[in-house]
């Protein structure tokens, strides 16, 4: 090992050590680094000199490798379905606000619907696999295609919704809730809610207890 890699890996170790979030560990690794301390001194003092890495302090490396991808690949999967769960809410989001902002303007209905074809509503197809918004006097407005962010999942009651020339919704059955989420965590969800009045409201960790 030249300096250069020996003074690097000499700020390295307490760096880790100071960081490492389980005491056991940092004591176990502690130990075994003034060990290895102490048998690289008495083999300077002998004259002897080790260029290379010892079994101990290979295995002392590998362990300190795994204790750190055990910690920080959960956080990652975390970060990332929570961004995805975002975006998906936001392209819904937009897309019922651009429906009901075309049918003020043009003062005629406009429809929010499932659509896998991304040409016309197929009913029962799920909110997964995309959807379209459809004016009557403009005909198709807008397609977005299916989810395409890893294992998030949206679901809702209804098929499809439609805002009148005034902004509100044309069924007199009320609005619908829609569920965005991942079924890794359910905390991540989202649900945004379309009352009668054709606002909408969104709503971070629902309590979802299974994800569509």
């Amino acid at each position: 090992m030249n300096e250069g890699l020996r003074l690097k890996t000499s700020r390295f170790w307490p760096f880790i050590l100071t960081n490492l979030p389980l005491v056991g560990w940092r004591w176990w690794i502690a130990k075994h680094l003034s060990r290895i301390q102490a048998v690289k001194k008495e083999n300077i003092m002998n004259g002897q000199f080790n260029h290379g890495f010892t079994l101990i302090e290979l295995l002392v490396t590998m362990a300190i490798a795994a204790i750190l991808l055990a910690v920080a690949v959960p956080s990652f999967q975390t970060f990332f379905n929570r961004n995805r769960v975002a975006a998906v809410t936001n392209d819904y989001i937009t897309a019922i606000n651009y429906a009901r902002s075309e049918a003020v303007k043009g003062g005629a209905t406009t429809t929010i619907c499932m659509s896998n074809s991304g040409i016309a509503c197929t009913g029962n197809s799920g909110w997964s696999n995309g959807w379209i918004i459809t004016g009557v006097v403009s005909g198709l407005i807008r397609v977005h295609g299916p989810i395409n962010a890893g294992n998030v999942a949206m679901g809702g009651t209804k098929t499809s919704f439609s805002f009148s020339g005034q902004g509100a919704l044309t069924t007199t059955t009320g609005g619908d809730t829609f569920n965005i989420c991942t079924p890794s965590d359910l905390t991540l969800s989202n649900s945004i809610t379309v009352d009668p009045s054709g606002h909408l409201r969104r709503v971070a960790k629902p309590g979802l207890t299974t994800c569509p």
